[in-house]
């Protein structure tokens, strides 16, 4: 674990994780490096050193994997809300394009309160034929 990581994570890192609601890297990167001490440690000293490269590495990818399936890899940062989870590009379009759908029926019918009576009057004097 790195002194400049230690620090990072908080100072700079809690701010990363209130705006975005996610890991901060430098965190990860701690949780990492414990991730291979403890692994060497529980491998002990005789261990091939490729099969605790291979148990290190797929035991981080674990890590990984976990934090990308729950949107909350340094990766994946961005706005978190709630019942929505962190906005990305594709979330944003669903929800403009949900927002103009809304926006498009609350004018029409606020149009069509507004102005009934005189659009009453107008069909009737087209099906009366002036």
């Amino acid at each position: 674990m790195s002194w400049t990581d230690t620090i990072l994570s908080h100072t700079a890192g809690v701010a990363f994780r209130a705006w975005s609601g996610n890991v901060d890297p430098w965190t990860l990167q701690q949780q990492k490096d414990d991730i291979a001490a403890a692994t060497t440690k529980a491998l002990g000293p005789d261990a091939d050193p490729d099969v605790v490269a291979q148990k290190i590495a797929a035991a981080q990818a674990e890590v990984d994997v976990f934090l990308k399936n729950t949107d909350a890899h340094p990766d994946q940062a961005g706005l978190r809300l709630p019942l929505v989870g962190v906005l990305d590009l594709p979330k944003i379009k669903t929800l403009v394009n949900g927002a103009l759908v809304v926006l498009a029926v609350g004018v029409v019918i606020y149009f069509g309160v507004l102005y009934h009576k005189t659009l009453g009057r107008e069909f009737k004097k087209l099906k009366a034929g002036r």
